[in-house]
């Protein structure tokens, strides 16, 4: 991607390991349909 550039390996960082995660928040009260429908819509887009 970014051939210019040196892997973190390179750099002196052998085994270096990155983890992420993401939430989504909405407000208080949302009714848990529309949870359930943002969740369905999260995992379907997760997939791919």
């Amino acid at each position: 991607m970014a051939p210019q550039y040196p892997t973190v390996a390179e750099s002196g960082l052998p085994g270096f390991e990155v983890i992420t995660w993401f939430g989504i928040l909405t407000t208080a009260g949302t009714p848990k349909d529309v949870i359930a429908r943002l969740n369905q819509e999260l995992v379907v887009e997760g997939e791919t």
